[in-house]
């Protein structure tokens, strides 16, 4: 897997990945291998779409990566709780809490810490824990766990090909697979009243010598109530969508582009409008981190100035630096008033830091977590009632 907190070190290895069709996964916009140019014939759903009711291709055959042949079962077997070695620790309590992910020893965990740096505790395990996203009350945890059965139920031997979406209950303590099959699902994102659940997808996953070949990563959405899945954009050409982060009545959304010209990776945060996929720029040579909970204003990562991130008005306007170390993962406090990120250090040890979102302690972070060796893979604040 290559997050954006590892992208200096990897991304001249990335590009070529993404040239050669290569499978990565990336927490952000790391234009982690996923491929442009996938082998699947079956119109772009696959196994994907056929166990999600998906809408962006064919949703009924296979395609090319399950054919059932070779011992593999077609369709695949429904993962269980057991499957991704779940289990839950402590319940969420109330208030505001910072959950994160760490991607170290496997079962991985989520954990949750106070604002103030105490009471850290974990909240449950899972195998290959990545991407998470929460609703707004805390009563409800997506996340995406890998397939410890992935060579035997899809024939991939490389890397975490295979990343179902599962649904934690914060009231009950219980997890169930939300999105299965051939897929990789990230950038994990509720809507407003928590009945769907955006994310960016890649799909059709075929090996190809010692790597996999996939389509994507593509704009998608699931309803939480049934887990039906439809594709929101075209299959991209060339291209990775990422943090698909609804506006409004949702007819529109804020994402970030990555297209590969060249060998080259050129970002910006666009806003679509769904009708008829009509995209303008609202910051170039940017990534998106988050909107704030009133949605006026965002968070982005500024690449011409080294990843450092930036406030600035939901359309882009009078923007203002608040922090002075790049950083990743950034998300407003539940007032708007803060802003919570990770600083990867090193390429395994990602502190917690908070600043205000007014810019105002941007050379002066109030670090809440030392990371000592750990690489997390996601942040996220909310509060509880």
């Amino acid at each position: 897997m290559i997050g954006d907190r590892r992208l200096p070190t990897f991304l001249s290895a990335t590009l070529i990945a993404v040239a050669a069709g290569t499978s990565a996964c990336s927490s952000d916009d790391s234009a982690g291998g996923g491929g442009t140019g996938g082998v699947s014939t079956d119109g772009g759903g696959g196994f994907a779409a056929g166990f999600t009711g998906g809408t962006g291709g064919a949703s009924g055959s296979a395609g090319a990566s399950g054919s059932g042949t070779g011992g593999i079962p077609n369709p695949p077997p429904k993962p269980t709780p057991a499957d991704i070695q779940f289990s839950s620790v402590n319940p969420l309590a109330p208030g505001e809490q910072l959950l994160f992910a760490d991607w170290g020893a496997s079962p991985n965990t989520l954990s949750t810490i106070l604002p103030d740096g105490t009471k850290e505790q974990v909240v449950f395990r899972a195998y290959r824990l990545w991407s998470v996203g929460v609703t707004p009350d805390g009563s409800k945890i997506a996340f995406a766990s890998g397939d410890p059965n992935q060579e035997q139920n899809y024939g991939l031997k490389f890397g975490d090909s295979i990343q179902h979406t599962w649904l934690y209950d914060a009231t009950t303590q219980t997890a169930e697979v939300l999105a299965y099959g051939n897929i990789n699902d990230e950038c994990h994102l509720f809507n407003a009243d928590a009945s769907k659940l955006y994310v960016c997808r890649r799909y059709d996953f075929v090996e190809d010598g010692t790597t996999s070949v996939s389509k994507g990563y593509q704009l998608g959405r699931l309803t939480v109530a049934d887990g039906t899945f439809e594709f929101l954009t075209p299959v991209p050409q060339n291209r990775f969508e990422l943090h698909p982060t609804p506006l409004g009545d949702e007819s529109t959304l804020l994402f970030t582009q990555i297209d590969i010209v060249g060998g080259n990776a050129a970002r910006a945060i666009r806003k679509l409008t769904l009708a008829d996929d009509t995209r303008s720029v609202v910051k170039n040579t940017a990534t998106l981190e988050s909107i704030s909970p009133d949605g006026s204003k965002m968070v982005y990562r500024d690449h011409t100035d080294a990843g450092k991130l930036y406030v600035a008005d939901i359309d882009g306007l009078n923007p203002v630096r608040v922090t002075s170390t790049p950083g990743t993962d950034g998300r407003f406090s539940p007032d708007g008033l803060r802003i919570a990120y990770l600083y990867g250090e090193t390429q395994s040890c990602s502190h917690i830091e908070i600043v205000m979102a007014d810019g105002s302690t941007a050379d002066t972070p109030d670090r809440v977590r030392d990371c000592g060796t750990q690489f997390i893979t996601d942040l996220e604040w909310i509060k509880r009632p």
